[in-house]
């Protein structure tokens, strides 16, 4: 029997950025424009001396960037150990030994972040599917990460990992599907994997 332990989901983001703008998710429209003219307005915030609302309006602008961003992965690595934010030990190989457990380290990009009352919002959920080789479904959890939260700076790198025990010897294809509710959007990917 496999078993899922503990799902980490974890955050990590700018403290010292304040709340900014109305940036609403996939609602949101961003022209050239538009960024220039935050840009400019955090300049000269910045030369008047007006050094937090400077930042405000940078964090808007970044913002309204990653806005834009289609969902991706950025970073995907099977680990022997996961310690914060990109800070992790990736294995050279797709590859376990027996009885040793499946970590992954996943990074997504350009989720959507919601702006309310003050506090920026993500809401991701992943499904997790594992195959044998003979396409026999050996592992499988719908909505195994559900993070919805808010939080008082605008969300910047994020990261998931996933941890499994007791897999059996043999070849493997974990497939996972990452759902971003507020861009109703999502993506699916795959990697082979060997248990020795």
């Amino acid at each position: 029997m496999i078993r899922a332990k503990g799902l980490g989901c974890f955050l990590v983001f700018l403290l010292a950025v304040q709340a900014v703008g109305s940036v609403h998710g996939a609602q949101a429209t961003v022209t050239p424009a538009h960024l220039e003219e935050t840009l400019k307005l955090a300049l000269a915030k910045f030369k008047g001396g007006e050094s937090a609302e400077s930042l405000r309006l940078l964090a808007k602008a970044i913002m309204q960037v990653r806005q834009q961003m289609p969902l991706s992965i950025i970073k995907l690595h099977l680990c022997d150990e996961i310690r914060d934010y990109n800070d992790y030990d990736a294995k050279a190989e797709f590859e376990l030994e027996a009885g040793e457990r499946l970590l992954v380290y996943i990074e997504p990009e350009g989720f959507g972040v919601n702006e309310q009352d003050g506090q920026y919002w993500i809401k991701l959920t992943q499904d997790v599917e594992i195959k044998d080789a003979d396409g026999d479904v050996i592992f499988q959890r719908n909505g195994w990460v559900d993070y919805h939260k808010g939080f008082p700076t605008p969300v910047i790198p994020f990261y998931i990992t996933n941890s499994i025990r007791d897999i059996p010897a043999g070849a493997y294809t974990f497939t996972f599907t990452l759902k971003d509710h507020f861009k109703n959007t999502f993506l699916t990917k795959s990697f082979k994997f060997v248990v020795r």
